[in-house]
């Protein structure tokens, strides 16, 4: 029987570089009877099958981030993506891995029809997920509702305790992991996953790459222009926003992005450790005592920082960049923000000056 496995991330648990080499490796794993899928975008390999699964499987391909940005036609990008998971399970090897940090947060529905999509062709389906422990999750996730331009928000339906019940109702043998057991592997997370799917180690080329962590004044600063200037809705992508256009406050130093107690439900924190560390084991035990309760302060060096990089940022959110530094950034101790009202000043009226002599 031909087994599909589907690597279920969950988010920032090295799915990339567990994508990025199984990708690699094809010719390689094959010697150990796996395959990895092949999904396209406008003409190129996406090693991360997320959106593909979102298109096959929910009704939402449409209101995908990824589709308004791309303004990609639905219709098109379903079938292909028919078509090319078809092609796979035709022409694999015994065993195909599939992977998708964004299975876990299908709808019990969209579940359902994974489910039954691979059981009626007679397939067996095997879910593997490394999860971080709660705290650490609900940061990383929060972070990247940023990056993809979304608000700051911690959404406590989306913890690690309810996500992996939630999977469990539907799928009861999937195989959940802490992703800080498998950081101790000798090869790291994607050496434990390899190791998992039974791939023979010796002779690949295991990928490390990682998606560095934001500063915490860095994600504070863009959720602020994401909530007053939305990406999009619905679909529809905002005409004054554009792809990627805070991408350059990435480069703001200071430290990571965390959430802080004040963003937090503390007891209700604590019982969802409790229930991991009871199901999965000791490597979902978090110590809850001595994170800050404020966001990190803004220091001058990171004012400087965040005053050159909007520089080359689209023109109308310069105002709410203004608007952040003298309302809602927390600024430390003798710190000015003279750099950001030059800023502002230099691209506003350097703008009107060049269009008054055109």
């Amino acid at each position: 029987m031909k087994e599909v496995i589907l690597h279920v991330g969950f988010a920032k648990t090295a799915s990339t570089g567990i994508q990025s080499t199984l990708a690699c490796n094809r010719d390689t794993l094959a010697k150990s009877g796996i395959s990895y899928a092949r999904f396209s975008l406008e003409g190129k390999e996406i090693t991360n099958h997320s959106l593909a699964l979102t298109y096959l499987f929910t009704e939402r391909g449409k209101t995908h981030h990824v589709n308004a940005k791309l303004r990609l036609d639905e219709t098109r990008e379903r079938a292909r993506a028919q078509a090319e998971l078809e092609h796979a399970l035709e022409n694999s090897a015994e065993r195909l891995v599939i992977s998708s940090e964004t299975v876990p947060f299908f709808t019990k529905a969209e579940l359902e029809n994974i489910r039954d999509f691979f059981a009626v062709r007679g397939i067996r389906l095997r879910l593997i997920g490394l999860v971080r422990p709660t705290l650490a999750f609900l940061s990383s996730l929060s972070q990247q509702f940023v990056k993809t331009g979304m608000p700051l928000r911690v959404s406590s339906q989306k913890s690690p305790m309810k996500l992996c019940a939630h999977l469990t109702k539907t799928f009861p043998d999937v195989e959940l992991y802490s992703f800080r057991d498998a950081c101790a592997h000798e090869s790291g997370p994607v050496g434990f996953f390899l190791d998992k799917i039974g791939a023979e180690l010796p002779g690949l080329d295991v990928d490390v790459v990682s998606n560095a962590a934001w500063s915490d004044n860095a994600i504070r600063l863009c959720s602020y222009l994401n909530t007053h200037a939305p990406v999009g809705s619905a679909g529809v992508l905002n005409p004054l926003r554009e792809n990627r256009d805070i991408i350059g406050f990435s480069l703001i130093g200071g430290p990571r992005f965390a959430l802080t107690k004040n963003e937090l439900d503390i007891a209700s924190l604590e019982h969802e450790i409790e229930w991991l560390v009871e199901r999965y084991g000791e490597g979902f035990f978090e110590d809850l005592s001595g994170f800050a309760t404020e966001p990190a302060e803004w220091q001058q060096q990171q004012i400087r920082q965040a005053a050159n990089i909007a520089q080359n940022i689209p023109l109308h959110l310069v105002p709410l960049i203004h608007s952040y530094f003298t309302t809602t950034a927390r600024l430390g101790q003798g710190v000015g923000i003279k750099p950001i009202a030059e800023m502002a000043k230099k691209r506003f009226f350097g703008a009107y000056s060049i269009a008054k002599h055109d």
